[in-house]
């Protein structure tokens, strides 16, 4: 991802579409959770989101799977920001020092 693509989803921070109340349609959240049981089962002790946004999506399967360590890292500073209100764990941005942060 590029500069101009970070600047672009970062605008729509500042435009108020993204923020720490963002929300999904219940649909969307029924439909990620099935796609998802898909995939994990007794034996998944990690998951790893690659662009964890506003941090709603690793919430959502977090209070569905406690027993699993969530991982996840985004590009954009901004972003992070909004994910430090929703989530606590530790955070950074993939690009300047390439650590992860867990929930």
């Amino acid at each position: 991802m590029n500069n101009k693509n970070i600047e672009a989803i970062e605008s729509l921070i500042e435009k108020g579409i993204y923020s720490v109340n963002f929300n999904q349609p219940k649909w969307a959240q029924s439909f990620f959770l099935k796609v998802i049981d898909c995939f994990i089962n007794d034996n998944t002790k990690n998951v790893l989101e690659c662009g964890i946004g506003t941090g709603f999506w690793i919430k959502l399967l977090f209070s569905k799977y406690p027993y699993i360590k969530f991982y996840g890292f985004d590009l954009s500073d901004k972003m992070i920001e909004l994910a430090k209100k929703n989530l606590n764990f530790f955070f950074t941005n993939i690009n300047k020092k390439r650590k992860y942060f867990r929930y």
